[in-house]
């Protein structure tokens, strides 16, 4: 199992939101490659980044940052963000994105997730955000109407393989993450055969150690952010704990 320490961008600065809400916004960096070198120091092989600007407004605007740290790190980059046409994606991995992810389009335009799949399957996920039981779109900002559980199985049944599912009530919370909800996504995803990167309130190690048996149902990582951030999380004890 991997961890994904994560840097989210908001006009250029390396912030975290408070459950996905703009207005609760904590900046911590204006030099997001120093803080990806910080992270690569401490073990780090894996990096998720988003851009929160791309996310609202459906036009990514940090590519170049992107680039620059793919370039000056090293690091297998997981990147989403307003990535909602061809061009962007085909963008993002020209900049070195190693694994691009969508979220609003694949829910919205189903030629575009067909095109998605059939031309990059192995450089794709799908972000799965969850408000309550429905997924959020742009940014977090609208609510769907399909249920997470069920998008599960369509976007299975629509070809992807991976996805990166966020529990958008915990996120940014340091609530801790919450393994009875988390355990019926994996149950699905295992059904499914999809593979699962999970987000939403990961606190210390101890929910490192919590969700550690859920490897074995698909689950191939872990994003944490504001709790290496705040201090609560070590990422190289974190980093030990996840092997």
């Amino acid at each position: 199992m991997l961890i994904f320490p994560a840097i989210d961008l908001l006009n250029g600065l390396v912030v975290r939101l408070k459950r996905g809400e703009y207005s609760q916004t904590s900046a911590y960096s204006d030099d997001p490659v120093r803080v990806a070198k910080e992270f690569k120091a401490a073990g780090a092989t894996h990096l998720h980044v988003v851009d929160l600007d791309g996310a609202r407004t459906g036009t990514p605007i940090h590519l170049s940052v992107v680039g620059e740290l793919a370039d000056k790190t090293g690091l297998a980059i997981d990147f989403g963000g307003g990535l909602r046409n061809r061009n962007d994606i085909e963008a993002a991995l020209r900049a070195g994105v190693k694994t691009v992810i969508i979220g609003t389009a694949a829910y919205r335009d189903p030629d575009f997730l067909r095109w998605a799949v059939e031309t990059h399957a192995d450089n794709l996920a799908v972000a799965v955000d969850v408000k309550g039981d429905r997924i959020a779109e742009q940014g977090w900002t609208r609510m769907g109407e399909t249920g997470a559980l069920d998008a599960l199985t369509a976007l299975a049944r629509r070809g992807v393989r991976r996805i990166v599912y966020t529990d958008a009530d915990r996120d940014g919370t340091l609530e801790g993450v919450d393994v009875e909800r988390l355990g019926l996504v994996m149950d699905r995803a295992e059904t499914e055969r999809l593979e699962v990167v999970l987000a939403g309130g990961v606190r210390d190690l101890d929910d490192i150690r919590k969700l550690k048996p859920l490897s074995g149902k698909g689950l191939a990582g872990v994003i944490a952010g504001k709790a290496l951030y705040e201090g609560t999380l070590d990422l190289a004890e974190a980093i030990r704990a996840a092997k």
